[in-house]
């Protein structure tokens, strides 16, 4: 039994270390959290700021993740999977650092978008590679265990934030569309920056040395067996399919994710009850990221799909009244977080199964849809503050039905044994 534990240990640490770095790079999704403070920091040196141009961080920052995607299996084939998780780490650690000393907030918004965006798309998908190689079989629970460190950063270092910049649950006053807390919650940001940066710092020194990946699986030092040029590969129906559900799925989520504490503070003026409903709402993430890809070792994926983007067309259209009480706002957002969390990690895992040995190529194409849906929420921010939150949240519900329909155009698996020309099924 011992040996049988001590031969199981490397992946065990693997996964472990996967669920710290994970924490890092779901602190894409920790900007909503932080946006109210943030927006209220700045506007205190600059009466011209507006949630709106804050608000920026997180579309640009999802934006600049494909670029850290698109990095990651390049430096993984050349400098190895750990090298590349250790520059993701230092980037995400040093995104916070750089908020800490900057109060120019064009200059706050790009170091944070570029450095945060970049280092956790270097860590999102790479972290889950080694560990699927020491447990092949196991793919949809193994990345539900390590994608909840990806929502559980938000539980825990968006609590953190929130008790220091405001320890002492100060209320904001309403703004027109935003709201602002003062000085005494103002100065405490660039602390609350820094202390977190550190902390990202120790996390990324852990977690890279607990990995330990299987290098000649992982092709840390190869190029994989199969290979399709760019112009061939987007001629793959499957991929474009994948393309528009990631497209499609990820529009509803990223509005909510950036804007429900914000959206929140309009209607209930209690800033630690936010914080704590949206530390529960991620906890519910946490078991949603590993529910929902376990799920897929049972059930299609395009069943999977339909479960979680149903309740949450249900959700886009009750948002609107549920904000009107703390009890149901709570009550929506946290089982919103919970079905949202099948997103990310359910399309990987479908890129990988449809996709195999092509899947290390095939996920930064697939995830240009997902960055692409982050950047359209610049608009539905934009046409929020112009038309309202209840016109745009009924326009998402309509993209919500249109990713339903898509996911059940998805194909299940594939076979690299195929012939060739299999890939290349038409869209239709």
């Amino acid at each position: 039994m011992a040996i049988v534990d001590l031969e199981k240990l490397p992946g065990v640490m693997t996964v472990l270390g996967g669920l710290l770095l994970n924490m890092l790079a779901g602190n894409l999704n920790n900007w909503g959290a932080l946006l109210p403070y943030v927006t209220s920091y700045l506007s205190s040196t600059n009466p011209q700021v507006s949630s709106s141009l804050v608000y920026n961080a997180q579309p640009f920052s999802f934006l600049a993740e494909n670029l850290g995607v698109m990095l990651a299996p390049v430096i993984s084939r050349k400098l190895g999977v750990r090298i590349c998780l250790l520059l993701g780490g230092l980037l995400v650690a040093a995104a916070y650092l750089a908020c800490s000393v900057i109060s120019n907030p064009h200059v706050l918004v790009l170091a944070y978008s570029l450095c945060l965006g970049i280092g956790g798309g270097m860590i999102s998908i790479t972290s889950l590679w080694p560990s699927w190689e020491y447990f092949p079989e196991s793919k949809g629970k193994i990345t539900g265990i390590i994608m909840a460190g990806f929502s559980g950063s938000c539980m825990i270092f968006g609590l953190v934030f929130a008790y220091i910049a405001n320890p002492y649950n100060i209320a904001p006053v309403r703004s027109g569309n935003d709201v602002l807390f003062g000085p005494e919650v103002d100065s405490n940001v660039p602390k609350a920056f820094f202390w977190i940066g550190f902390m990202f710092l120790v996390i990324t020194i852990i977690g890279v040395a607990l990995i330990q990946p299987r290098r000649s699986q992982t092709q840390t030092k190869s190029e994989p067996l199969v290979r399709l040029p760019v112009t061939e590969f987007l001629r793959i129906g499957n991929f474009w399919k994948l393309f528009f559900v990631a497209f499609t799925s990820f529009l509803f989520w990223y509005f909510i994710s950036g804007c429900y504490k914000s959206f929140g503070l309009l209607y209930i003026e209690d800033d630690h009850f936010l914080t704590y409903m949206g530390s529960v709402a991620n906890i519910a993430g946490v078991f949603g990221r590993w529910f929902w890809p376990t799920l897929m070792d049972y059930v299609p994926f395009k069943a999977v799909m339909s479960l979680s983007l149903g309740y949450q067309f249900v959700a886009s259209i009750l948002i609107w009244y549920a904000v009107g009480s703390k009890a149901t706002y709570a009550a929506l957002i946290i089982s919103l977080f919970f079905a949202t969390a099948a997103h990310y990690p359910c399309i990987a895992v479908q890129t990988g199964k449809v996709f195999g040995e092509l899947s290390d190529q095939a996920w930064p194409f697939v995830f240009i849809g997902v960055s692409l849906s982050a950047t359209s929420t610049i608009f539905m921010k934009l046409l929020a503050e112009s038309v309202g939150y209840f016109q745009t949240y009924l326009l998402q519900g309509c993209v919500i039905l249109c990713s339903i329909f898509l996911s059940w155009r998805v194909q299940e698996s594939c076979k690299l044994g195929r012939a060739r020309e299999e890939f290349f099924e038409p869209l239709v």
